[in-house]
């Protein structure tokens, strides 16, 4: 149910940034979301009698997802960062050619 919870809660922030370049930001915004959301559940609901809970898939699944999606938020960072600097560097080189041209 939690897993079918983690796919689906993206989908409408995925949609609000569907015209835009949003997309993956909106979506991790949306996983990060319904992580916190997902912990303070646990947090709040936590029963040591529960079974499921005793089960060690279930003790490291919320930080699991927690370094998913950090991993994730890092990937897109880095990817956005550098695709930043490649575009400036190429414009300052650009405008430095033209530059040249003129002189």
């Amino acid at each position: 149910m939690v897993a079918i919870l983690f796919l689906l809660l993206p989908l409408p922030f995925l949609l609000l940034g569907y015209f835009g370049k949003w997309k993956v930001t909106a979506a991790i915004i949306g996983l990060l979301g319904l992580w916190l959301v997902y912990i303070l559940y646990l947090h709040w609901t936590g029963d040591p009698n529960d079974p499921s809970l005793n089960e060690y898939g279930a003790q490291i699944f919320p930080y699991f997802l927690g370094v998913l999606i950090a991993g994730m938020s890092l990937a897109h960072g880095i990817g956005w960062s550098v695709r930043y600097l490649k575009t400036r560097f190429d414009d300052n080189r650009a405008r430095s050619k033209l530059g040249e041209t003129f002189e």
